[in-house]
């Protein structure tokens, strides 16, 4: 609105005629699943006033009714719709519409109807107002343009309005600016050092905050624990490790896995730990250090939790620790302005740096020394080039050494894609027209293009208040879609979008390329999900988000962790039976409902017993018959030529992480490797699939014996692409046996899928999130950050 008006300012100063003789206020209730998936919409249209007179021109109804029918130009006393436009498609699907309702649509469906006794103007905004709710789709531009050929003056287009609640959790959440405001140090990295300050203010916010939570329980907190639990030191690099087996002597490189690593009690939320195990000449040196984050040094000065948990925003209690984020902001209790997030999720080598991601972040640069140790320079804002968020999972091609990345906002432009030459210059960024604000985890390339999700996890803060929710929702009138562009594109004019009937989710991508007319893409998927963060059960790939899922009241009243058995999940502890070890991605569990919180994002549909369809639902203590539906790979294929799409179910094994060997990233790939995970979200084996045969080799780790994500490293350092090598190489994973309380490094070779050596760690490594290899060309080509 701040923009709208300003415009309209500067009209009225330079003596327009400018009047606003049109405003249209879409809601989201009236009728559901308009423009926005939670925003209402306003239209503010401008003309001159001796324009007015025009509009209220009628149409005639025999004139618009037998060109409607045959096809032909709609001409009026404002303009002319010729059958290629885009009112006249509107007009015409509408009344496809209509009939399907069974009008019928002739002189008289016309002189009896609303749009018979409106002026010209508004009759066509009704009509892109009706077809917006069954299409779900936005078609701003093509209403501009069609409004400017009736010979009207258009103010703007005013941005959704929103409500105190969205505005102050948004802001929340955003506090950090998208350029960093500190210099960088030449290279493009600036160095962290945020001064955060302690004081009575500070002290007065604290008492207030654990007064309120006294008052906001929580189910009792189930802390992180047995493997899932925090590490409270690092580890220097060590050597001389007990190896059983031999490394390969091809094997020469780090692999490295990022994951979260809370450093106080209470469990202060964010801290990020990097797990390295250094291969060289036959031997392995491990290490494990903190990333030094501003928020991880802020937290380390307070000795406490002191930002904004994602566990947090939950009703109206997130809505106040909102506030609570503001005022700290403000009044200078920590200081945002180097982002207050961490890089806990992701890592990535390119431009010869390591960087560690977070989906709402930028990246932090690590440096991995001589000896193994690594340590944190900075953020990576790309001489001032980056001005988004980097998703932790970038895609590098391989042949151009280009890296494509994506930012993902909680205000318009909700989506921003870039491409960085492999000498680390942003080329091109190009704002993405998503449908809202969605949860976008991944991105896909191939040789030509880049391929975008906007799917129906939505962030709705005024839902969370209201309904006392989560942050975000699953949205099911929203239908899913994909996005794909030229990778090149100056604008995303030219992406063509492909929509599904089916509700689905994704977090990761395992390749996609292009056959003949068709772009292809391997996924793991979760159909027909209810992410519902109140009544779900944890599983593999919702571990990613539970690191940022405890609240601040649980932190708050629980100053002690809870000693049980069961697995982690964010505040909640499941206290149904076990579900069947070895889950399909579809099976009934007989039992309560399930409990958690925050986003375990892996469970399905609720049964009624008495009904032959499936149907999303909340459940409570009296349903029966849950219906879990988990991840697991698929196959989307989208024909570029024609506009169809289609999927198909690969495994039925419940699986997620998925990799492949990374020369082939964006080129058809015959193999897979996923993480099969049982009914408490660990890990407990390494799926390798066969795409061209649908075979599958299937490592079990043992009994008691859980792992991470795995890297492909091939044993030819080369791009080359040989189809007969393209499984010639080594996977290689952290282990944790629960039995004997020890950590290891296994390295599998991949084309028989048989552990070929595995290395007993000093520590225990905590389960965590993804990892990559940085082959010892890379490191010895890294730029060393002072």
């Amino acid at each position: 609105m701040e923009r709208w008006i300003t415009k309209l300012c500067s009209h009225f100063e330079q003596g327009s005629k400018l009047r606003p003789i049109y405003t249209e206020t879409f809601q989201d209730n009236d009728p559901p699943n308009t423009i926005s998936n939670n925003n209402n919409y306003t239209l503010v249209v401008m003309a001159q006033q001796n324009q007015q007179m025009d509009l209220k021109r009628k149409l005639s109804t025999d004139v618009l009714g037998n060109d409607l029918q045959n096809k032909k130009a709609i001409t009026t006393k404002s303009g002319t719709f010729h059958p290629n436009s885009g009112a006249f498609k509107l007009i015409d699907r509408f009344l496809k519409e209509e009939q399907s309702k069974g009008e019928k649509i002739n002189d008289k469906y016309f002189h009896h109807h609303w749009w018979h006794r409106e002026p010209l103007l508004l009759q066509y905004l009704n009509l892109i107002y009706k077809l917006i709710t069954f299409t779900g789709g936005n078609p701003l531009e093509q209403l501009l343009e069609d409004i400017k050929a009736l010979g009207l003056d258009i103010l703007d287009v005013v941005d959704p309005p929103v409500n105190a609640s969205t505005t102050i959790v948004t802001h929340a959440l955003q506090l950090s600016k998208d350029k960093l405001c500190h210099p960088d140090d030449g290279s493009g990295v600036v160095k962290v050092d945020p001064k955060p300050k302690k004081g009575i203010i500070s002290k007065i916010i604290d008492f207030s905050v654990k007064l309120v939570a006294k008052f906001h329980p929580d189910i009792p907190l189930h802390y992180l624990e047995g493997a899932f639990a925090p590490i409270r030191e690092e580890t220097g690099p060590t050597s001389n490790l007990i190896l059983k087996g031999d490394i390969p002597e091809s094997l020469n490189g780090m692999m490295v896995r990022n994951g979260p690593n809370p450093q106080f009690d209470p469990v202060a939320l964010y801290s990020c730990m990097l797990h390295a195990i250094r291969f060289k000449d036959g031997k392995a040196t491990y290490v494990s250090r903190y990333v030094q984050t501003s928020r991880f040094k802020q937290e380390k000065f307070f000795q406490e939790a002191e930002f904004l948990q994602y566990g947090d925003l939950d009703g109206q209690f997130g809505l106040l620790m909102s506030c609570v984020q503001l005022l700290r902001a403000k009044l200078g209790v920590f200081d945002v302005s180097y982002g207050w997030l961490n890089a806990d999720t992701g890592v990535i080598f390119h431009d010869g740096m390591l960087m560690a991601l977070q989906d709402f972040d930028k990246p932090y640069v690590v440096n991995v020394k001589e000896n193994g140790d690594l340590e944190t320079r900075g953020i990576n804002d790309y001489r001032k080039g980056l001005t988004h968020s980097f998703i932790p999972h970038p895609k590098k091609d391989p042949h151009t050494g280009e890296l494509f990345i994506a930012g993902v906002s909680y205000t318009p432009p909700y989506a921003i894609y870039s491409v960085i030459t492999k000498e680390g210059v942003i080329n091109n960024t190009v704002p993405l027209k998503m449908s809202g604000p969605s949860y976008m985890h991944d991105l896909g390339i191939t040789h030509n293009y880049t391929i975008f999700m906007d799917l129906p996890y939505c962030y709705d803060p005024e839902h969370m208040v209201n309904h006392h929710d989560w942050l975000y929702r699953l949205v099911l009138e929203k239908k899913p879609r994909f996005g794909i562009l030229p990778r090149y594109a100056t604008n995303d004019d030219k992406m063509k979008w492909f929509e599904f009937d089916d509700c689905f989710f994704i977090f990761h991508i395992a390749n996609s390329w292009e056959e003949d007319d068709d772009t292809i893409i391997f996924i793991c998927c979760l159909m027909r999900p209810n992410i519902d963060p109140t009544k779900l059960l944890s599983s593999s790939t919702s571990n990613e988000v539970h690191s940022s899922l405890t609240s601040t009241r649980n932190l708050l009243i629980n100053a002690a962790p809870k000693k049980t058995k069961t697995f982690f999940r964010p505040a909640h502890v499941y206290n149904g039976p076990k579900l069947r070890r070895n889950l399909t991605p579809r099976q009934v569990y007989n039992g309560p409902s399930l409990m958690g919180t925050g986003m375990s994002s892996m469970v399905g549909s609720y049964i009624d017993e008495n009904s032959t369809t499936s149907q999303n639902r909340i459940a409570n203590d009296e349903d029966e018959n849950v219906e879990i539906t988990l991840p697991t790979l698929y196959k989307f294929t989208f024909n570029m030529k024609t506009g169809e799409s289609s999927h198909q179910q690969l495994l039925e094994t419940f699986c997620d992480f998925p990799k492949i060997n990374e020369s082939y990233m964006g080129r058809k790939t015959r193999f897979v490797y996923t993480s099969e995970a049982n009914e408490e979200s660990k890990l407990i084996s390494t799926v390798k699939t066969d795409l061209q045969w649908n075979t599958q080799i299937k490592l079990e780790l043992g009994p008691n014996k859980y792992g991470s994500e795995v890297v492909f490293v091939s044993s030819h350092h080369s791009n080359t692409l040989d189809a007969d090598h393209e499984d010639d190489g080594y996977l290689s994973t952290f282990v944790h046996d629960e039995k004997e309380c020890k950590s290891y490094a296994y390295v599998i070779y991949a084309k028989r899928m048989e552990v070929v050596a595995t290395i007993e760690l000093p520590n225990r490594v905590p389960y965590g999130f993804h990892a990559t290899f940085v082959t010892e060309e890379e490191l010895q080509a890294q730029k060393l950050i002072a």
